[in-house]
């Protein structure tokens, strides 16, 4: 029998330091959040169809851990499906994104206890660097709009891979509110309350835009929180209204 080769020895020495897909539980994920950031209150909650964590770092502001879990299944979402993700996010309403782009991830891989603790803390630093910014993003009406589709985009946990993934270094400032070239429709949100429905896919909130109820009544209106998307358009909840008679929050046949 042949002696094994310096190559071989190499191959099979890199083969098992090589990262690969381990299945990541919802209490494993609250067991490492709860021991690492008792201090940050994490408090659990579920939007579009996955378990997340909000740990409070201030007054306006969260660190959110998307968990990868289904909340349909109690499950992790199966390999090369979604990657636990990390962002920072408001405390108002439904917890908007404050950061641009892509959300930093953390692999289902071995070692991805200590990613995605190194990335919570990360994120931590860049709220500390520029606390004042962050809360008076995070208490006005200025931020990107990131759906859970976004959120929650696929990402590969293939073999070598390793914790990270995209961030973009230091986020800079979103852009500037503008008037979008369209009349949007009135639409329900969520809640039930009214909405503005607009078709330009780069709106959002503090944008303004024309609306025309079924009276025919003209108004000027402020996006306000994103909501979702429904046949195509992007719903925001209601901000300022200038001009026209308010919406009802109740629809009543009559008005029209």
């Amino acid at each position: 029998m042949k002696a094994e080769s310096s190559l071989d020895k190499i191959a099979a020495i890199k083969k098992a330091m090589a990262a690969t897909y381990v299945e990541v539980s919802l209490d494993d994920v609250e067991k490492l959040i709860k021991r690492s950031f008792h201090a940050t209150r994490p408090k659990r909650g579920d939007r579009g169809g996955i378990y997340y964590y909000d740990l409070k770092v201030g007054e306006n502001v969260a660190i959110r851990v998307w968990t990868s879990v289904s909340v349909r299944s109690e499950r992790g979402r199966d390999v090369g499906d979604s990657a636990i993700r990390v962002q920072l996010v408001s405390t108002k309403g439904k917890g908007r994104p404050l950061q641009t782009g892509k959300s930093p991830i953390v692999k289902r891989t071995q070692n991805w206890r200590t990613n995605l603790q190194d990335l919570i803390e990360e994120t931590l630093e860049l709220y500390e660097e520029k606390e004042q910014y962050w809360e008076s993003l995070a208490g006005g009406t200025r931020a990107p709009a990131v759906s859970d589709e976004e959120a929650n985009a696929k990402d590969e946990d293939g073999e070598g891979a390793d914790g990270g993934g995209d961030q973009d270094e230091g986020s800079e400032p979103p852009d500037e509110p503008r008037v979008l070239d369209e009349t949007a429709s009135w639409a329900r949100c969520s809640d039930g309350n009214w909405g503005v429905a607009v078709v330009d896919p780069k709106a959002k909130e503090g944008d303004k835009v024309r609306t025309r109820n079924q009276a025919g009544d003209e108004s000027t209106v402020t996006l306000a929180e994103f909501d979702r998307v429904s046949y195509g358009k992007r719903i925001f909840y209601k901000g300022k209204q200038e001009g026209g008679r308010p919406q009802r929050s109740t629809y009543d046949r009559r008005r029209f």
